[in-house]
């Protein structure tokens, strides 16, 4: 027989409208992610080991 294996946490009050505003603010306003290091490593190896 299956057990559950958590229950969901759920907010109320201050907490769920703290975190919706948090949540909005991060969707409104998305950061952005550096690759060009991760871009050029792959660009190295690639270079160095071809793959056909």
């Amino acid at each position: 027989m299956a057990t559950a294996i958590r229950n969901i946490p759920t907010l109320f009050g201050a907490e769920a409208d703290s975190f919706l505003r948090a949540a909005e603010a991060t969707e409104n306003n998305p950061g952005t992610i550096d690759f060009s290091r991760q871009n050029k490593a792959l660009t190295e190896y690639f270079r160095n080991n071809p793959i056909w």
